[in-house]
């Protein structure tokens, strides 16, 4: 019997992934999706609820203005984070990490870089 012997069993869920993007993802987000409520008046107000935890791998992007007419410029900064694939994740959601502001998802490729991950576009005004 060799030492590549597995008995049968079928690979762990990390096969096949490189060991140092399982070791990068270090970093806890909670991931929130919105909650809209209709108000006495008839507004509408949104609440985030927690849906999971991710540990995230966080790659800082640009910096940039943003211009509206009739609003002060404001600053918003993109970020590009690794993830485990994780249904749940999807345009609109956000991810809250410690005490920042939190991050909007704006894209999820999923299968990136690598089975079973996924790579999130994150934006967030600063």
């Amino acid at each position: 019997m060799s030492g590549a012997d597995t008995g049968g069993e079928a690979p762990g869920p990390d096969a096949g992934v490189p060991a140092p993007l399982i070791g990068a993802l270090r970093i806890p987000a909670q991931l929130q999706g919105p909650t809209d409520t209709l108000t006495p008046f008839g507004g509408r107000t949104t609440s985030w609820t927690p849906l999971t935890t991710l540990w995230l791998s966080l790659t800082p992007g640009r910096s940039f203005e943003v211009n509206e007419a009739g609003l002060p410029p404001r600053r918003r900064t993109r970020a590009a984070a690794i993830a485990r694939d994780n249904p749940a994740a999807v345009r609109g959601t956000r991810l809250v990490i410690g005490a920042e502001a939190p991050w909007r998802i704006l894209d999820v490729s999923r299968q990136s870089p690598a089975r079973g991950f996924m790579t999130l576009t994150l934006e967030r005004e600063t």
